[in-house]
């Protein structure tokens, strides 16, 4: 977290000021990280904000440690460096709660740290399956009687995804939030997805996202979770010289796939992969 302490003061603050009870899970790394947040607590001092320090040495162990004292009806899971619109999201679960939603799910934006540049998804209409292109479990809000069900794994890198799949498994009802709920920010030196001895934990999210896959019955969550599973298998790629074996993905996720998986939902879950990829490629020129 370090240089980043002011930016979580910003919106912590923010939060706190709407009355929402922030929980801060120190995973510790550094004398000086935990001098910040002592500093934060001292100069704050509101009974909604709280500070768990611990060796956890992965952010799912850390977010369990947190959503165990969590006391709202309504549980989100921000990173320290990011920047979540606190108000936006207040407004996000208002809304959510007026439709018996179980999961809220807003828009985001992208940082991008090296260029200095913000860009947003717009849609007319945000669905499941867009949401399935990114899954980051900062920008869902969820009903605290279903995070209760569910831990996180112990992984370093794509255990989020895991625990929102199995939490959109247990909703009756997702609410989709169009405005921009959360800052995501990109392209630094500091994100767990930059160091290669992670990607082990996403080929072990990968077979949990799996797992789920074959056990869903349900379409639109078919539709959903397929497409996560392409997205990861290809994101375990992404840094290895064998391009070919993209292609080779997506033609086994038609051609072969979990077999209890409709032919429409693996050839409709590939396309939309490969327009991503296409999309991304552009977006970098």
């Amino acid at each position: 977290m370090a240089g980043r302490i002011e930016l979580l003061r910003e919106w912590t603050k923010e939060a706190v000021n709407l009355g929402i009870e922030i929980v801060i899970v120190h995973d510790i790394q550094d004398n000086l990280t935990q001098a910040d947040l002592d500093a934060l607590i001292t100069e704050l001092q509101s009974p909604l904000l709280q500070l768990v320090t611990g060796e956890f040495r992965s952010p799912g162990l850390a977010r369990n440690a947190g959503k165990k004292i969590a006391r709202g009806e309504w549980i989100a899971f921000w990173d320290s460096d990011d920047r979540p619109n606190p108000a936006a999201i207040l407004e996000m679960v208002v809304q959510s709660s007026d439709t018996d939603s179980d999961i809220a799910i807003g828009n985001f934006e992208w940082f991008d740290e090296t260029r200095q540049t913000i860009r947003v998804d717009v849609r007319r209409k945000m669905t499941l399956n867009n949401v399935a292109m990114n899954v980051g479990i900062w920008r869902f809000t969820i009903r605290k009687s279903i995070v209760n069900k569910i831990d996180f794994r112990p992984y370093r890198l794509g255990e989020d995804q895991v625990f929102a799949s199995e939490a959109i498994g247990l909703a009756r009802e997702i609410n989709f939030y169009n405005k921009a709920v959360y800052r995501y920010y990109f392209g630094g030196s500091g994100h767990l997805s930059n160091n290669i001895l992670n990607r082990d934990d996403l080929v072990l999210a990968n077979l949990a996202v799996e797992k789920l896959l074959l056990l869903q019955r349900d379409g639109d969550a078919q539709s959903f979770l397929t497409k996560l599973w392409l997205r990861q298998r290809i994101t375990m790629l992404r840094h290895s010289e064998k391009n070919w074996a993209i292609i080779k993905i997506l033609k086994n996720a038609i051609t072969i796939g979990p077999r209890t998986i409709p032919f429409s939902v693996r050839l409709f879950a590939a396309v939309d992969v490969l327009y991503l990829l296409i999309k991304e490629q552009i977006t970098k020129i």
